[in-house]
């Protein structure tokens, strides 16, 4: 089984223009690409699969557990570049597990 390590969030992996600063780490070469990706590549996945397959940090344990409603963390998969996100939609925020 493979295990998907926290890689970063939108907010700190692309720059004030939208160019994505961790190239070798993320395949989203700008914001629209990224926006493109989890149009056409995503799929939701349950919250239980998610936690099955990534390691969380102790802040981003806190954070998913903080939350009690179904539809402010949303996880996903991108099948395309083989990535784990999770989506805070109240900070609107998204975490990047590969």
């Amino acid at each position: 089984m493979h295990t998907y390590y926290f890689k970063g969030t939108c907010v700190s992996s692309f720059d004030d223009y939208g160019e994505c600063t961790r190239g070798l780490t993320l395949p989203y070469k700008d914001v629209t690409s990224l926006a493109q990706a989890l149009e056409k590549n995503t799929h939701k996945v349950s919250r239980k699969q998610f936690i099955n397959n990534v390691i969380l940090t102790k802040e981003l344990k806190k954070l998913l557990n903080s939350y009690t409603g179904k539809r402010v963390i949303e996880f996903w998969f991108d099948n395309k570049h083989d990535i784990y996100i999770m989506y805070d939609n109240l900070r609107d925020i998204h975490y990047f597990f590969q």
